[in-house]
């Protein structure tokens, strides 16, 4: 008579040599493995996972498998405070700050660990104390720019520091290319998580300097971040008339000409329409004759940009009524054609106009 098979738990078998354990033994995993199998793993050197995975990588690479980088040890509340503390001090500052922001770009992690033990604080107060040292303000305002800090945590950074924007505008007036530059990054960070009440009427220096870092083009990224700070400071009337006092009408239609990305030329678009609400900058905006760019943008860029143009261009400085306006568009959109004599189109425009 044929021996009937018998199938074996596999939770009796031993995950190392696969075989019924004849002494099991429960470490603290939770896992059970025969006391021999396990024994002998242990003390054959594999006490740990992370020797034993790139000794595994390496017998494997024949097979293409790459050695993994040895894992650094977790950041800790300890570690950070003692990064910090040699932060505070002048002749250790600098090194301080480019090990705290390396941390910071490593991982998700590491960032929230740095902003939970009050870091964005200090680096606040760094950037106030340090006009006389523009390495030590670019560092702590590239850390503070990485640390990607939540909406909250912008919330609660203005209520504890009032001038926060101020302060940022302060930066962007006195310092380089790179420090400009993170300052617009937060302060559209700061725009997007604060109330609007707080931006109701900002200082002249504000759009000031923003409309300066449109005119410089520090980097195409800055000049987006830019142009999307102006949008949300813009609706408001008071606002309108301080950024066109700025000069930001004429930076923004020579953005229009010389810009060929579709996003900035969208964004700046958007811009220029919320200022031609007001008559200053309707009025700006013919003087420079600038009303032939934006039907040529607004025929290339698209159909929402079109539309976009077709808001701002309708109004010249008059008191004329809404039909008179509107009248006035649809002349300027029938005789498109005749725009090529304008002198406000630029000769390298000239090839998309029609020839007859």
């Amino acid at each position: 008579m044929e021996e009937k098979g018998v199938d074996v738990p596999s939770y009796f078998l031993c995950p190392i040599s696969l075989q019924i354990m004849r002494d099991p033994v429960t470490v603290c995993t939770g896992i059970t493995y025969d006391r021999d199998s396990i024994e002998k793993w242990i003390f054959s050197g594999n006490r740990r996972v992370e020797a034993t995975c790139p000794a595994w990588c390496v017998a494997n690479a024949s097979y293409g498998v790459e050695r993994l980088p040895t894992p650094r040890i977790p950041l800790d509340k300890a570690q950070i405070a003692h990064i910090l503390n040699e932060a505070r001090r002048l002749e250790t500052q600098l090194d301080a700050l480019r090990k705290l922001r390396s941390l910071v770009i490593e991982s998700d992690r590491n960032r929230r660990c740095v902003e939970a033990a009050g870091a964005p604080d200090f680096l606040i107060s760094v950037i106030r104390r340090s006009p006389i040292a523009p390495s030590t303000e670019e560092e702590a305002l590239g850390v503070l720019h990485a640390l990607q800090i939540s909406p909250q945590g912008f919330i609660d950074m203005i209520v504890r520091n009032e001038d926060l924007v101020e302060l940022l505008i302060a930066v962007m007036q006195r310092s380089n290319y790179q420090s400009r530059a993170y300052a617009t990054f937060l302060l559209r960070s700061l725009f997007e998580a604060a109330s609007p009440v707080r931006f109701l009427s900002l200082k002249d220096e504000f759009f000031t300097e923003l409309v300066k870092v449109l005119r410089d083009r520090i980097s195409f990224k800055a000049t987006k971040v830019a142009l999307r700070v102006l949008a949300m400071s813009c609706p408001w009337g008071r606002n309108r008339v301080k950024a066109t006092d700025a000069g930001a009408v004429p930076v923004l239609v020579e953005l229009l000409l010389d810009d060929p990305e579709k996003r900035a030329c969208e964004m700046a678009l958007v811009v220029l329409d919320q200022l031609c609400c007001c008559a200053e900058a309707r009025r700006s905006c013919w003087r420079i004759r600038g009303a032939g760019v934006l039907g040529h943008a607004g025929r290339t860029t698209g159909d929402a940009a079109d539309r976009r143009c077709r808001q701002a261009l309708p109004s010249p400085p008059s008191e004329s009524g809404n039909k008179t306006t509107e009248r006035a568009a649809s002349i300027l959109r029938l005789h498109s054609k005749t725009w090529k004599k304008s002198p406000c189109i630029p000769q390298h425009l000239l090839s998309s106009y029609p020839s007859h």
